[in-house]
């Protein structure tokens, strides 16, 4: 597959949208306390708990490791196709990245008990960047000319995924002990 001429807008999408999601984490205010002056804001791994940052990491590094892979350029032995996953992370990041626009957190500032926080402009470029690794993930399958629904069907067909042993041999085949056949004459 010649990659000068394989389409590749979705793997693109996918890598811009995760560097810029994890420039996002780091570098913007998404959340501030209400009320409180003199502070700016946190960033993403102050304001959201731990599982949901490290969601968002592996979200970004996804879409920019679908970007780094491409369409066929370097075979990576995954059991369900690399834009399967970054397009499930993409999703999964954009649902938590919802929920908590809509339920902000509150941070412990040291001796208080808890704050409340109001929204700031990283979290919306934050959405806006995991919406864009989702949506990169699911052009790059559409490119790939795979589904979801194909995606689970290969990892269940899997050997070894949850199968038990494979059944034993036909009658008339080699003996169990794997030595030589019984000589049928002189």
């Amino acid at each position: 597959m010649n990659r000068s001429t394989t389409p590749i807008a979705g793997y693109g999408l996918a890598g811009i949208s995760g560097l810029a999601l994890i420039l996002i984490m780091f570098l913007f205010a998404w959340y501030a306390p209400k009320g409180v002056t003199g502070i700016n804001g946190f960033d993403a791994f102050d304001g959201l708990d731990d599982w949901v940052g490290i969601i968002l990491v592996f979200t970004a590094f996804a879409g920019m490791a679908l970007a780094l892979v491409g369409p066929a350029s370097l075979r990576v032995d995954l059991p369900v196709a690399l834009s399967a996953l970054t397009t499930g992370l993409g999703a999964l990041s954009t649902l938590l990245l919802i929920i908590y626009l809509f339920a902000t957190p509150s941070i412990s500032l040291g001796g208080v008990e808890s704050v409340d926080t109001s929204l700031k402009v990283g979290e919306v470029f934050g959405l806006i960047a995991a919406v864009g690794v989702a949506a990169g993930g699911w052009m790059a399958m559409q490119e790939e000319g795979t589904s979801v629904g194909a995606q689970a069907d290969r990892l269940r067909s899997r050997p070894g995924a949850g199968a038990g042993p494979p059944p034993p041999p036909a009658s008339g085949g080699p003996p169990p002990s794997g030595g030589p056949p019984p000589s049928t004459g002189p």
